[in-house]
């Protein structure tokens, strides 16, 4: 689709559709900059449960405005708590309603769905969602008394295992596989989530005397040890919730939270906590079964986040390695870290380029001013534009059209016009000199944006050379493909003051 527009100041050739940075401080074209959000307790929202509309109005504007701010830091992954302690942030036929929404006694018709709001708030923002959900922790006695009789745990007492005083779905019980496929299959088929991530995919903390001794001489293989079959168990329930999600749609996205170290290294300091060696989880082997699309460890100690013990990860693990930091350490009673620890470690964690990024614990953390963390990350994460998942694809085209393009004093402003409703990004790639911009990696990314304008100032140009390549594609939020096709601008010529 050649096109030759003329006018006194322009010269334009379109042949490409693409986004990309000039002077990029890495050369990462993808970087997931995630946060946690926790609903349980109404921990990072909603603040109080709604007895009324008007309550229900405030939960809407709060998360807005939560949204806004992270937006603003530059987070373009959210890992919304959907499930807290065997109760749903929306409503479901499966599991109660969680008491963070709406308490017990409440019996009046929700007026707003929570997961849908969000999800769309999300997208608004550039942002993909991803449902988070803690598969097998049912919480203590007094958590359980503020559900209603429906709860698994009063449902099914029985299948369940109480261990240091909170309860558990039993990870060697079919019924478990069963209800939490349950869960999965109702989620993803009723919302256009852009992923789903396990946390508490694991055995209880400490779990030598955990009680299922009965169970694993009952169910085991001939020969099978404890550890085998306890982590086998873990597989499974990941294993079969995988192919509930695809089954439903390929491009979902599935991942599980972990513990901070894969196992122990041979001449690095004891860690005494890993995911293979103290919970049962194998990310290695669900890699390898092709039921993970990535994993996120929760790297939340000063130690364990060293580049020996990331490099295991990423060097062991076959798909996408996303670093959790603890930002809620800044808390006096988690660790009273400085504001420098939690920077450090984000600093770290971006310059390692075989991580896909870092996702944050807890999103309060890193949004209110008062913990110091704000700005220092807005600015680390504004050096480079980025996109939040490797695209599956560079074929296809741009879900754009009506190009215009101008020029004043300030610089070259290029809009267009939507062509879909789809969620989006735009990437716009650039480079000087009349070369050609890379598209495969970060070097030449300029912009990553939902808007359907950009501005390119002058200032990008040498005062001797005033040559743009600008290449500009979309990018699925959902599928995660960038559609790039035969679209490319040449501009020539900066217009004189007189101008």
């Amino acid at each position: 689709m050649d096109r030759v527009l003329r006018a006194t100041s322009l010269l334009l050739l379109f042949l490409y559709l693409s986004i990309s940075s000039v002077e990029a401080q890495t050369h990462k074209k993808y970087e997931m900059r995630g946060a946690w959000l926790t609903t349980v307790y109404g921990l990072d929202w909603p603040s109080k449960p709604a007895r009324t509309a008007l309550e229900e109005q405030r939960q809407r504007e709060e998360l807005s405005d939560l949204l806004d701010q992270l937006h603003e830091i530059g987070i373009n992954t959210i890992f919304l708590q959907v499930r807290g302690r065997g109760d749903l942030l929306y409503p479901s036929d499966i599991e109660p309603l969680s008491p963070s929404i709406r308490s017990k006694s409440d019996t009046r018709p929700l007026g707003y769905d929570p997961l849908d709001f969000a999800i769309q708030e999300c997208h608004k923002r550039d942002m993909t969602l991803h449902a988070w959900l803690v598969a097998l922790p049912l919480g203590n006695e007094q958590y359980l008394k503020a559900l209603p009789k429906t709860a698994y745990a009063k449902q099914n007492r029985e299948k369940c295992i109480l261990y240091q005083g909170e309860w558990y779905m039993d990870p060697a019980g079919h019924s478990t596989r069963e209800h939490l496929r349950a869960i999965v299959r109702d989620l993803v088929a009723r919302y256009p989530v852009d992923g789903v991530h396990l946390d508490y995919i694991r055995y209880p903390d400490h779990p030598a005397k955990f009680p299922d001794s009965r169970s694993f001489q009952q169910s085991k293989k001939e020969g099978e040890t404890l550890q085998e079959w306890r982590t086998d168990n873990i597989h499974k329930i990941i294993s079969e919730i995988h192919d509930e999600i695809k089954a439903v749609d390929e491009s979902i996205l599935l991942s599980c939270a972990t513990i901070g170290n894969y196992r122990e290294l041979e001449g690095e300091e004891h860690i005494g906590w890993t995911a293979l060696e103290s919970v049962y989880q194998d990310p290695k082997a669900w890699a390898e079964a092709g039921i993970v699309d990535f994993i996120v460890p929760m790297m939340y100690s000063k130690k364990g986040v060293t580049v020996p013990f990331v490099q295991d990860w990423t060097q062991s693990i076959s798909v996408p390695v996303v670093a959790g930091l603890g930002a809620y350490r800044v808390l006096k009673e988690e660790g009273n870290w400085s504001v420098a620890d939690v920077m450090s470690q984000a600093e770290l964690m971006s310059s390692e380029e075989s991580l896909l990024g870092t996702c944050f614990f807890r999103g309060d953390q890193i949004v209110q001013r008062h913990y110091g963390i704000r700005q220092p990350l807005t600015t680390h994460f504004a050096k480079q534009a980025v996109l939040p998942y490797p695209s599956g694809s560079i074929e296809g085209e741009v879900d754009a059209t009506d190009f215009a393009l101008k020029s004043d004093a300030d610089g070259v402003t290029l809009s267009w016009r939507p062509k879909t409703m789809a969620p989006k990004l735009y990437t716009i790639y650039l480079k000087t000199q009349g070369q050609e911009p890379n598209r495969s990696t970060g070097e030449d990314l300029y912009k990553v944006t939902s808007a359907s304008t950009i501005t390119i100032p002058w200032s990008l140009l040498d005062a001797d050379e005033d040559l743009l390549t600008i290449i500009i594609g979309s990018y699925n939020l959902h599928t995660r493909v960038e559609s790039l096709d035969d679209f490319r601008l040449l501009y020539h010529h900066r217009p004189s003051l007189s101008e």
